[in-house]
């Protein structure tokens, strides 16, 4: 299900975007797509199934793309494969305070650590994992509460918005409201979990948004 100038992604990509192939111009970069999805599925923390990684790298080519949520970075190493530049938001808050709001997210990140030896750093992790398009300048980030840093995205500046941060009904409104200028006009914004049964806050911030009419269906 798409969304003009904002743009739904579900569990199932290949289900609701029916022209979505698993296919893509390897010739671009050094490595096969699948090759670089096999990589960052290796990150473990992310969320990210690879058939939405694969969705991702295909549609993000040549985009000028802003991350909201990139924790270890899994999508956001696919993306930079293939996009022209991208800019990541995230708290990189291994307390996860940032999620106050959101229980449920703070308790499935708690147990996929407790089930390690050792947590994460997010930050560390994600600069070590970015590092080769961070160092490149291809890659921006910017650390913070997405509410708290929204001033920084000038109007209209990117081609894809990605919104995988705050998983609750209020964190997911704010961060519409707060970003959905920051694409252009026509341009996609993707919601990441829309549809998922675990996270059905995401569904029913998106529903508002639309019944409000600040997000439309993509016909």
């Amino acid at each position: 299900m798409f969304w003009l100038r904002r743009l739904l992604l579900h569990q199932v990509l290949a289900a609701i975007y029916p022209h979505y192939k698993d296919t893509g111009p390897e010739c671009r970069v050094s490595k096969t797509k699948d090759q670089i999805i096999q990589e960052a599925l290796k990150f473990e923390y992310g969320g990210m199934l690879k058939s939405e990684l694969k969705f991702l790298y295909d549609f993000c080519i040549d985009k000028k793309v802003l991350e909201l949520g990139s924790m270890v970075g899994m999508s956001s190493y696919v993306i930079a494969h293939v996009a022209k530049e991208i800019h990541c938001v995230d708290a990189w808050d291994d307390s996860l305070s940032h999620l106050k709001e959101d229980p449920r997210q703070i308790d499935a990140y708690t147990n996929d650590w407790l089930a390690q030896e050792s947590p994460p750093n997010m930050l560390e992790s994600f600069k070590n994992n970015c590092k080769k398009f961070l160092d490149s300048g291809k890659m921006k980030m910017t650390q913070g509460w997405t509410q708290n840093v929204a001033h920084v995205f000038e109007k209209e500046a990117y081609d894809v918005l990605f919104i995988d941060a705050d998983h609750s009904r209020k964190g997911v409104t704010r961060d519409i409201v707060k970003y959905y200028h920051t694409v252009k006009t026509g341009s996609p914004i993707i919601f990441h979990d829309y549809g998922c049964g675990h996270w059905r806050a995401v569904t029913q911030a998106v529903n508002d948004a639309v019944r409000r009419g600040l997000i439309a269906p993509w016909s």
